[in-house]
């Protein structure tokens, strides 16, 4: 089994996020130990020996005991499985992303223990990516795999942001008295924002970008809403005007987050 040995390598290698689109069950005796009747014996998801539950479960903790690491699992489309039945999400609940699929309409697809999800993104009838004006039909995928992908990029996006934001003021000018934040305030920022807790923070500043303090869905991620402004202004802008718009963006995605 190659998933305990990918996420041990991951965390030697020191990696930023850990994204992990499959679900295994745990063992059918186990399961049926623990639960009452539900006909888990016919899952399509699969399952491991103990072993293997054992090996995979220490590689989730440790990296979840890693406080620079951030984890994201997809929640299992079998409606039948429960969170705490499936490994990743059972073996460090707090310190993992558990991320469901919606529609375009914002939707959610039927699936397992909705209570656990962390947040929805798209996951149904998304397309593949192609060339502009390719005469290829689209394909389409459909399950959480495909929106856990989205929520890996996400994150990785909001920390590139911030580090970019940290690159860039190294050439700008920086005194108390100007307004500008010195490169080791991003820096700091983005060491902060791979902890589960600030991340949390950035997301749920896009969930209030819909300019609601309390949002009728706060699992729902208007990614588009908050973005397409900014890009749109960045693209109308020139020079140092697109560092400071950049600069707008990060504010408004890390606000509430500690520097200290």
């Amino acid at each position: 089994m190659e998933s305990p040995y990918a996420i041990e390598n991951a965390i030697s290698h020191e990696v930023d996020i850990i994204s992990m689109s499959w679900t295994i069950r745990r063992s059918v005796a186990e399961l049926r130990s623990q639960s009452s009747g539900i006909g888990i014996a016919t899952s399509p998801k699969k399952s491991i020996d103990d072993s293997g539950v054992t090996r995979l479960e220490k590689a989730i903790a440790r990296a979840a005991e890693n406080k620079n690491i951030l984890m994201v699992c997809s929640a299992a489309d079998d409606i039948e499985l429960l969170a705490k039945d499936t490994l990743r999400y059972s073996a460090a609940r707090v310190q993992i992303f558990r991320i469901g699929a919606c529609n375009s309409q914002a939707q959610r697809e039927p699936s397992e223990d909705n209570q656990t999800i962390s947040y929805f993104l798209p996951g149904i009838h998304v397309p593949e990516a192609r060339r502009p004006h390719s005469s290829t039909p689209p394909v389409y995928h459909d399950g959480s795999s495909i929106a856990t992908a989205l929520a890996a990029g996400l994150m990785s996006m909001i920390l590139h942001c911030v580090r970019y934001m940290a690159q860039c003021q190294e050439t700008r000018p920086f005194t108390p008295d100007n307004g500008l934040k010195n490169s080791n305030y991003y820096t700091r920022l983005a060491e902060k924002l791979k902890d589960h807790a600030s991340m949390r923070v950035a997301l749920t500043n896009i969930v209030r970008s819909q300019g609601s303090q309390q949002p009728d869905d706060p699992k729902q991620l208007p990614v588009y809403r908050l973005f397409r402004e900014k890009a749109e202004k960045m693209q109308n802008a020139n020079g140092l005007n697109k560092i400071v718009i950049l600069e707008d963006l990060v504010t408004d995605l890390c606000s509430g987050i500690s520097k200290d």
